[in-house]
């Protein structure tokens, strides 16, 4: 069965239990090719993992398309319906837990074809914290402080147009933030939200915020955790190479009249330069929301 697959783990020692609860030798463990996005680079193994399982158990490791034989096959994102082989055993992250309706249609199929699913999200230890978390790369993150640091720099000695002072941002954590967006610039949003939870920001707040001809805040939302239709009610998911869009809640529409830039700030990160924009005002009406769901797919591989 050739289904867009790419890495298969063989003759491994390891013990499951099948869906009769019975315990059985694990024979081997596939890799599959992602495929929900040509942006995605991330694997649920290493190269590094497989050379010690490899090592460790006497396996070994072939590279080829079908891995329909494979006991337990490993991915990172959702699997489309075609791809998944009856009576397997599926880790991913499915984002079904929170009752996702969007993908929905896909866990209806994994029940159709008896498919165990084990979710990395769901994976906890005895506290309930994640076990399965972003990796080391999101480590980086700790080499951005000082760029920060030389922005807020860069922003003190040239100042902002006075249109928009302050320029404040936020960034959740607890509390309730549609207190305070009626006087955020940017409010980047990284906590966790599912519908026991009240939303941060609706659909009717965001309007009544862009209702005030004289409110000029809130130009700009980043959707870390990507929740479509969550704690933010309006966001929805885009892509690393269509990263924007732009919500008129008094209009009730959505467009993707870019901004014009108005400030720059270069910096190093890792002998490297980058530039850092600061939007001031779109072309159009309402709020830009940037809600890449595959960030750390951006981290460059050197």
């Amino acid at each position: 069965m050739k289904s867009g697959y790419l890495l298969s783990i063989s003759q491994s020692y390891f013990r499951y239990a099948t869906h009769h609860n019975q315990v059985r030798r694990l024979q081997s463990i596939a890799l599959r090719r992602e495929d929900k996005s040509h942006w995605e680079r991330r694997v649920a193994l290493t190269p590094d993992t497989v050379s010690r399982l490899i090592k460790e158990t006497g396996a070994g490791a072939i590279v080829q398309e079908d891995i329909s034989n494979a006991d337990v096959i490993l991915g990172i994102k959702e699997v489309p319906t075609n791809h998944l082989i009856p009576n397997k055993t599926y880790m991913f992250f499915s984002h079904t837990h929170k009752g996702q309706l969007y993908n929905m249609p896909m866990l209806q199929d994994i029940l159709d074809k008896k498919i165990r699913l084990i979710d990395y999200e769901l994976m906890t230890d005895a506290q309930k914290r994640r076990l399965v978390l972003f990796g080391t790369h999101a480590g980086y993150a700790e080499l951005a402080k000082s760029a920060v640091k030389d922005i807020g720099d860069a922003i003190a000695d040239d100042g902002l147009p006075d249109d928009f002072n302050p320029m404040t941002f936020v960034f959740t954590g607890t509390g309730n933030v549609s207190n305070i967006a009626p006087y955020t610039s940017m409010l980047i949003h990284g906590s966790y939200w599912d519908s026991r939870y009240p939303r941060l920001i609706t659909k009717d707040q965001l309007r009544e915020i862009q209702e005030n001809s004289n409110n000029r805040r809130l130009l700009c939302i980043a959707d870390i955790s990507c929740d479509i239709e969550g704690a933010l009610e309006f966001s929805h998911s885009t892509t690393i190479d269509d990263p924007f869009f732009y919500v008129d809640a008094v209009k009730n529409v959505e467009h993707k009249k870019y901004a014009n830039i108005y400030l720059y700030y270069t910096y190093k990160v890792l002998d490297s330069d980058f530039t850092f924009y600061i939007c001031i005002r779109d072309e159009g009406k309402g709020t830009q929301i940037m809600a890449v769901d595959i960030l750390p797919t951006e981290i460059p591989r050197e």
